[in-house]
């Protein structure tokens, strides 16, 4: 009788099949892990400068009644534009309801329009002219910061 070394083509094909369904689950942690990133990064930029404009507004610097179409870019941190917008009396206060929208783009514009932002995110079923600004938000591309100003 004669004892046989090594693995079988059957043996082979098992282990490598178990191999590859490893590494793709690993592959997929870190694409994962890379959208994740880099919606943090949006999150934390926006943040800085929503709590930056708000400042501006709250001292007078902005004016609050100054309700934008067109997204604006953010100078102290390329590739954010923001807009401001539905800014809304509170009562009989000097107070003031508004929102304020963060999207991160790869250009170097001063403006860009909504309908630009609109079409840059299309995605397949939405229609000719994109999603609503309501849906960017929806998804995650934009970040809405509602905000309640009363000023200095």
């Amino acid at each position: 009788m004669q004892l046989q070394a090594g693995f079988t083509l059957l043996e082979m094909l098992i282990a490598a099949m178990i191999f590859i369904t490893g590494f793709m689950a690993v592959y997929g942690l870190f694409l994962g892990g890379l959208k994740f990133r880099s919606e943090a990064d949006l999150i934390t930029r926006s943040a800085v400068a929503s709590s930056n404009i708000v400042s501006e507004l709250r001292l007078g610097i902005r004016d609050m009644d100054n309700v934008q179409q067109d997204f604006q870019a953010y100078h102290d941190q390329p590739g954010l534009y923001y807009r401001i917008n539905h800014a809304v009396a509170i009562g009989q206060t000097p107070g003031r309801k508004l929102s304020i929208d963060f999207v991160q783009l790869t250009i170097t514009a001063d403006t860009m329009s909504e309908d630009n932002i609109r079409r840059r995110f299309r995605r397949r079923g939405d229609g000719p002219d994109g999603p609503s600004i309501i849906e960017l938000v929806e998804r995650g591309i934009i970040q809405r910061y509602p905000v309640v100003i009363y000023p200095r």
